[in-house]
């Protein structure tokens, strides 16, 4: 059910947003360059802390880009939660991790 009411607000604040959006081209124009150097940022997302880290070499693309996902570190804890479990619940014990197969997928 939290789920389900996330997705209701979800789509009343898009349906805000595209309200207010103005009209306009949506592509950038200028060209994006990468600096020289490293980054490494982290945000709080709905399943867990998303990690993002870069190298940059003063290109338009970067020379390494990695992103990872909150369900993708959970997979680690897939085989504990699965221990001794039956196979009728399985489903239930995996989806009690919040797992999320296609945000794990990269």
């Amino acid at each position: 059910m939290v789920h389900m009411d996330e997705m209701r607000e979800s789509s009343q604040l898009i349906r805000q947003i595209l309200e207010k959006l103005p009209t306009g081209p949506v592509r950038r124009k200028a060209p994006i360059v990468v600096p020289r150097g490293e980054a490494y940022g982290r945000v709080e997302s709905a399943r867990g802390e998303c990690s993002f880290y870069m190298i940059g070499e003063g290109g338009d693309k970067p020379y390494r880009a990695r992103y990872i996902t909150g369900s993708y570190r959970n997979m680690s804890a897939i085989p504990e939660v699965l221990k001794g479990v039956r196979l009728a619940d399985m489903p239930t014990s995996w989806w009690s991790i919040d797992y999320w197969p296609v945000e794990a997928d990269r």
